[in-house]
Order: structure tokens, then sequence, then C-alpha cells
């Protein structure tokens, strides 16, 4: 997917690339050029110009690439049943891009499998304070609730997923 195409609106896609998206503009842009070019051993223009985007947009298709490596890794380690080493991963994750919404929420997936429903609702509920409209992240805390014996959160996240178009499988 190009950095200007749009996923379908209310798949997961959409939120990594909220946050992850190459323009300029991009929150995460102003606030950690400097710190990604470091990393990336790129030294950052202070203010991007049109000459400069080509090195920019060259740094953002790494810390994508990092990014996306990371999640794909820590969701197979829940697959294969290693839950500390998925949580690790979605943590590198936030720790590197602390408001990508999908690392808190792939982190309280793991969690959850995990039975650890307090720090489950924490990651679910940061998810929502960074992308309020993140559907899977209302049912993900819905579930949490739910195990911890808490039915009237759980029912009211499960009401809001829905509201917000999430259609449970």
């Amino acid at each position: 997917m190009s950095a200007d195409s749009a996923p379908a609106a209310g798949s997961l896609s959409t939120h990594r690339d909220q946050s992850l998206a190459l323009r300029p503009g991009n929150a995460l842009v102003a606030r950690g050029l400097q710190d990604i070019a470091q990393i990336a051993n790129l030294k950052p223009p202070k203010e991007p110009s049109p000459e400069d985007m080509e090195q920019t947009e060259t740094i953002y298709r790494r810390l994508r690439h990092y990014v996306e490596t990371k999640c794909l890794r820590a969701r197979d380690l829940v697959i294969e049943g290693n839950l500390d080493g998925a949580i690790a991963e979605y943590t590198k994750v936030i720790e590197f891009v602390p408001d990508y919404a999908g690392g808190y929420h792939g982190r309280a997936r793991a969690y959850l499998c995990k039975e650890d429903f307090d720090l489950a609702i924490a990651d679910y509920t940061e998810a929502i304070r960074l992308v309020p409209r993140f559907e899977e992240a209302y049912w993900g805390r819905g579930e949490a609730y739910l195990q911890k014996g808490d039915h009237a959160k759980a029912e009211l996240d499960f009401a809001e997923a829905k509201r917000l178009g999430y259609k449970p499988t």
C-alpha cells in the first residue's frame, strides 16, 4: 500500500496507516524526525523541504518496515503461544513509536490471551485514547472486562464497538 492510498474504513490497517503515514505534516514526522534519523544513521533536515523529502521518506519507509516487521513477529509469537515473547516485541514497537495505537492493541491481545486482564484493559484504553474510533480496541477491552467479571463495562464497550461498525465474528 502506498503512503497516499487509504485502507478500507474501519479496518485495523486504517489505524496502523493513520499512525505511520509518510506525510511531512504527520505528527510523528514533526516530533520524531531527529530521533528516527539518528537511529537510521541519517542526518535529518531542520525543517523538511521538497529537496529533503526523498531522505525523509526513506527514513519513514525504514520506520514503517521496522514497525511492521516487529508487529508481524509478535503476531506469530502469539500464534505459537509465546505470549511473553509477543509482549516483548510489541513493547519494543511502543517504545519506538509511542503514539502507534496498533502496538498497544497487539500487546493488549497478548495480555488478554495470557489472562492478564488489567494490563489488557490498560493497553486497550491507550489504543482508544490514541484512536478514539478504534472499534476493535473497544471490543477487545469489552472482552477483557467480561473475563474480569465486569459485565456492565463489557456491555458498554461492546455497544460502542458495534456503534462504530464492528461486526463480531
